[in-house]
């Protein structure tokens, strides 16, 4: 029992050491650099990630691009978004649109 309680617990630190948000970044989102100081980043949205700009899901959606860029090793001085455009992809099986936001962006010098 002992164990079993330790295991949980274990994983449950694990688990906001590490970030539920990667789960989501990883199958929601894509990133390709473009050289080595401009990138193309693209986000999906689903019922709970809208395309908002002033919403939490957005804040998630560049939390996950500033972990895309510390992975590439890229914009160090930091960056800025060029263009955002949200571009309507279809419905969902309930029938909730899903939109694909395309961002733009390059490294500060």
């Amino acid at each position: 029992m002992r164990r079993s309680l330790t295991s949980v617990c274990l994983c449950l630190l694990l688990s906001a050491c590490y970030g539920i948000d990667d789960v989501d970044r990883v199958e929601l989102s894509d990133f390709r650099p473009i050289g080595t100081d401009e990138f193309h980043y693209f986000a999906r949205t689903t019922p709970f990630y809208g395309p908002g700009t002033g919403t939490w899901a957005e804040s998630a959606r560049l939390r996950w691009l500033a972990d895309y860029l510390d992975i590439f090793g890229m914009c160090p001085a930091g960056y800025v978004l060029v263009k955002r455009d949200a571009i309507f992809r279809d419905l969902d099986s309930l029938g909730y649109p899903t939109d694909e936001i395309a961002y733009e962006g390059r490294c500060r010098s």
